[in-house]
């Protein structure tokens, strides 16, 4: 498969559990491993990368469009996600909470539901590759930012 769209990942194992490295593009290596006793807890695990993808892809999404749409700028923005596993193999994520604190001037709490909610609907590809497999609660909080006084 080759073409501009097409993202490719490397994973090499580089001990004698499962500690991988993974690469892309050139860049910085991320280190990939499990919980003893099967890993050594060196890395992200799988599922924990699976949260920073997401995390970072709808705090992507609700930056630019506050940004583009609404015109205002974000001066912060974090974003947490908490996934509960399952207790039975596959232990996949079956629920996963997202916290969106955004600090951003003049930005009402029903402005940035409303940006999160039409990302989540129809841009955050994670999300969307999700889809109805786990259930994904957002919340959020707008702060002003703080004025620093000369």
């Amino acid at each position: 498969i080759m073409g501009s769209n097409i993202l490719e990942v490397s994973a090499a194992l580089v001990n004698e559990k499962v500690k991988f490295e993974c690469s892309a593009a050139g860049r910085d290596p991320v280190i990939v491993d499990y919980v003893p006793p099967v890993g050594g807890g060196e890395g992200f695990t799988s599922l924990e990368l699976l949260l920073a993808s997401l995390a970072s892809c709808i705090g992507t999404t609700v930056k630019v469009l506050t940004e583009n749409r609404l015109k205002k700028k974000v001066e912060n923005l974090r974003v947490t996600a908490k996934g509960r596993r399952r207790e039975t193999h596959p232990t996949y994520l079956e629920k996963i909470d997202i916290y969106i604190e955004i600090t951003c001037a003049g930005l009402s709490m029903e402005e940035a539901g409303r940006m999160i909610h039409y990302g989540r609907e129809n841009i955050c590809p994670v999300i969307n590759m999700l889809g109805s497999n786990v259930c994904v609660e957002i919340t959020h909080s707008v702060k002003e930012p703080q004025v620093v006084k000369a």
